[in-house]
């Protein structure tokens, strides 16, 4: 954010932050989750991988338990949030960028829904970090997969930790 004042970096930075965290929350939850319904012979530890490997890969019959359970995540914590964060998270979204290129006396007064706020949180924040990375579905060496982008033939490189194991977020 830059130095000088703007409502529009004011709202952006309480946003992503926001987003930020509700993203490493549910991550963590879905970590520490060991349900996954890819079959006894699956190498994939939990839920996260899960959720990773359908987004890099392919969705399988299951996905939507999957995406409910994530959804159902995301919507906890978006209501602990306090309206303005709400609001600030709002405006990020589609909805709320559209709402804001009308004319300010055309615009619904308080059109402010939490189904926004989550849909953009799960697209643009959650799924979006399962698509950077991959808990690698065939190896004992469950190191993180980082991807430089979700499309346009990029391939992955596996980056190493000093730690075996070691399960960082990307940054």
């Amino acid at each position: 954010m830059s130095d000088q004042l703007s409502e529009t970096a004011i709202v952006r930075a309480v946003a992503e932050e926001a987003a930020r965290r509700i993203t490493r929350k549910t991550i963590t939850v879905l970590r520490r989750m060991k349900q996954t319904l890819s079959g006894d012979d699956s190498e994939l530890d939990t839920t996260w991988d899960e959720i990773c490997v359908q987004i890099q890969h392919e969705e399988s019959l299951s996905w939507e338990v999957y995406e409910e359970a994530t959804r159902a995540l995301v919507a906890g914590y978006v209501d602990e949030l306090p309206k303005y964060v709400k609001q600030a998270l709002w405006l990020q979204s589609e909805a709320g960028i559209e709402w804001d290129f009308e004319e300010p006396d055309e615009r619904e007064p308080d059109p402010l829904l939490d189904d926004d706020i989550i849909d953009n949180l799960l697209k643009e924040h959650v799924l979006c970090r399962s698509g950077q990375m991959v808990e690698h579905p065939y190896s004992n060496l469950h190191r993180p997969i980082q991807h430089e982008g979700l499309s346009h033939g990029h391939r992955p490189t596996r980056k190493r930790h000093a730690e075996p194991g070691h399960r960082a977020i990307p940054r």
